[in-house]
């Protein structure tokens, strides 16, 4: 939603700030989860206080979130007809007569109550007439080429290493603390969730002011053109700052340093992870615009999953090759993941511009 209701070069800003902002505060308030539990005689007690919001928030998407599809007809432009699709494919025509629909006529808007406007706009099922049965069919379709799209599966592995990284490591510092020699309490442990939310605020002026700072620069180098690629520099701090907390943590840990080091290490860690969060967002959406909800969800939900499935392998690897080395070795292999965006961004538009033009001829 925070892309289709932003301008192009106010999305880094804007997606930064949701990620950054969520994060932040779901992590200051689960610092409250011993109180909670102490106060509720039971872990249940977390999830009673936490559905009240939940379900708020549920209401909140429908009246606060109104539907904003519009149809675009099509428009005289430089001597051309401009024909946009709801999907965002382009078609140029030379006359009127090739429009389909021929030219449309002028419509005035209509008068009507306040009510009548306010429930429309909140009916979002029958705007689109791309919709429905049909687009649940080609779906998966979509969720297979981008899956087999080496643009978008180099992206997808790099979160799940990053992101499963940050679940083992935050799952990994609370029993870490509460052994000898820290004996932190159960309260104090919960204090510890400061460290990730502050990493989470930190994030923002790197993600998204730094961001938005080098894609300006870029695109004025570009004769003010802005291109995809001009976004992949931003995964160049989460993927250093996850690699060397990374490492740095599997030491710390391994040879017990100062609690205060285990939480910065910690914080560092959250604060790539949320980076790579807006990175990811921008690049498969401005790289593959037609398809983003798909990439989207390959991203997401595939790289969220593979991260669990690496907070779980984790724990055979750690009995096997050791905490502190079994550490160094994943920050190793997010470092080798990253650099594959180097040839990406060398060649990453000729072989985007290939890919486009084969899902043109299929569809």
């Amino acid at each position: 939603m925070v892309i289709d209701v932003t301008y192009i070069h106010q999305r880094p800003l804007y997606i930064a700030l949701f990620w950054c902002l969520c994060n932040s505060i779901s992590n200051f308030f689960l610092a409250a989860t011993p109180a909670i539990v102490n106060a509720g005689g039971s872990w249940r007690a977390f999830y009673w206080v936490w559905s009240i919001p939940s379900a708020v928030s549920i209401i909140l998407a429908l009246l606060w979130c109104p539907e904003t599809f519009f149809n675009r007809p099509p428009v005289a432009f430089d001597g051309h007809i401009l024909s946009q699709t709801e999907n965002g494919k382009v078609t140029v025509y030379d006359d009127w007569e090739e429009v389909p629909g021929g030219k449309p006529e002028i419509e005035y808007p209509t008068s009507s109550n306040k009510t009548t406007c306010f429930i429309k706009k909140i009916i979002f099922w029958n705007c689109s007439s791309i919709g429905g049965w049909s687009a649940m069919r080609e779906f998966p379709r979509q969720i297979l080429i981008c899956t087999l799209n080496p643009l978008i599966l180099w992206v997808l592995i790099l979160n799940a290493l990053i992101f499963g990284g940050m679940i083992v490591t935050c799952a990994n510092y609370a029993e870490l603390l509460s052994a000898p020699p820290y004996n932190f309490s159960f309260q104090a442990i919960g204090l510890a969730k400061f460290a990730t939310g502050i990493g989470a605020i930190l994030a923002f002026p790197a993600s998204g002011l730094l961001t938005s700072q080098v894609i300006r620069i870029l695109a004025a180098r570009n004769k003010g053109v802005r291109e995809p690629e001009h976004y992949l520099p931003s995964f160049i701090l989460p993927v250093i700052v996850s690699t060397t907390s990374l490492a740095l943590y599997g030491i710390a840990s391994e040879r017990h340093w100062d609690w205060r080091w285990i939480l910065l290490f910690v914080g560092a860690d959250y604060f790539s992870a949320i980076c790579i969060f807006t990175s990811n967002t921008l690049w498969v959406t401005e790289a593959f615009p037609r398809w983003k909800g798909a990439a989207l969800v390959i991203v997401g939900a595939g790289g969220y999953g593979l991260s669990f499935a690496l907070s779980f392998g984790m724990v055979p690897w750690i009995q096997s090759e050791g905490l502190g080395r079994a550490y160094r070795q994943l920050a190793v292999l997010t470092l080798v993941v990253g650099l594959v965006g180097v040839p990406v961004n060398w060649w990453g538009k000729r072989f985007r511009e290939y890919i486009y033009s084969v899902w043109e001829r299929d569809e």
